[in-house]
């Protein structure tokens, strides 16, 4: 099972937060069927999105979502602050050759004309939400480029998946923010430790996160909790049901009157469920 381990460091004026999520993000790709670079995009949003879900209180649940021109369409996911996440593309099983460093074309999947968008959702009426341009579809960039135009939080963000066509090898990521009370100094040390990881995943497949966060915080990390990080899909029958209220009575009647339940399925988990004709019955007397 991954996690996230949640620190400060630097006499509390940075703030490190690193995930390893190897296990989760298999998962996603059995479920969704996706090819490698698909993968590599929902792996790297889900761990991003789950570590935004760690910074708030207990009550309160995190949506990622990307509108660009990526092969892979809208690109979704969605965490709360106990380290469950889930993720979905549009069009799972889109291929692409390498790009021109002989890489996945993660990019290409995710598009570079669009948003990301963050929805935080404490339970209340009104949610906050947060939209920035995307500046280059690797994600993390896209990330720092959200939480410095929307937070106003300098950031550096690092995200990865290594995985071929069937196993996903490694997953892992970390954020550290510039918290109010940082020195120039610590700033330029901050910047000498990312130096030390010229590729995350090249690290990851050798280190520990433990030790990953280590270096970022040049041995000065407090940490302050750990969470477990797993694959977690919220749908159930009575979801869908609630959802098909909304749809207009003609059609309701017209299943019942041709003797037809419905099949839906799940996006995110591609789990079936069988609406039948008395659930639709039990829709309409409720309406």
């Amino acid at each position: 099972m991954g996690k996230i381990i949640k620190a400060l460091a630097f006499d509390k004026t940075v703030r490190i937060y690193v995930v390893s999520a190897t296990e989760t993000v298999q998962e996603i790709k059995n479920r969704l069927k996706s090819t490698r670079e698909v993968t590599a995009a929902l792996g790297r949003l889900s761990m991003a999105t789950v570590m935004i879900g760690a910074m708030d209180s207990y009550d309160a649940k995190t949506y990622a979502r990307i509108d660009a021109d990526g092969l892979a369409g809208k690109l979704y996911a969605d965490a709360d602050a106990y380290g469950n996440v889930r993720a979905y593309a549009q069009y799972p099983t889109v291929q692409l050759p390498a790009n021109d460093k002989g890489k996945l074309d993660v990019a290409g999947v995710v598009g570079t004309n669009g948003f990301l968008n963050i929805t935080k959702d404490f339970g209340m009426k009104e949610q906050f939400t947060g939209q920035t341009e995307l500046v280059s579809g690797e994600l993390g960039e896209d990330f720092a480029h959200y939480f410095a135009v929307s937070q106003q939080t300098p950031s550096a963000v690092g995200l990865g998946v290594l995985t071929d066509d069937t196993k996903v090898k490694v997953a892992g990521g970390f954020i550290a923010q510039v918290l109010p009370g940082a020195t120039e100094e610590i700033i330029i040390q901050l910047e000498e430790n990312l130096k030390k990881i010229p590729t995350l995943l090249g690290y990851l497949q050798e280190h520990t996160i433990e030790e990953l966060l280590a270096v970022l915080a040049n041995n000065t990390e407090e940490i302050l909790e750990e969470i477990s990080v797993q694959y977690s899909c919220t749908c159930s029958k009575e979801r869908f049901i609630e959802a098909m209220a909304a749809l207009p009575m003609n059609d309701l009647n017209e299943m019942v009157t041709d003797n037809t339940g419905e099949e839906v399925i799940c996006h995110y988990c591609n789990k079936a469920y069988d609406i039948t004709v008395i659930d639709i019955e039990d829709i309409i007397k409720n309406k």
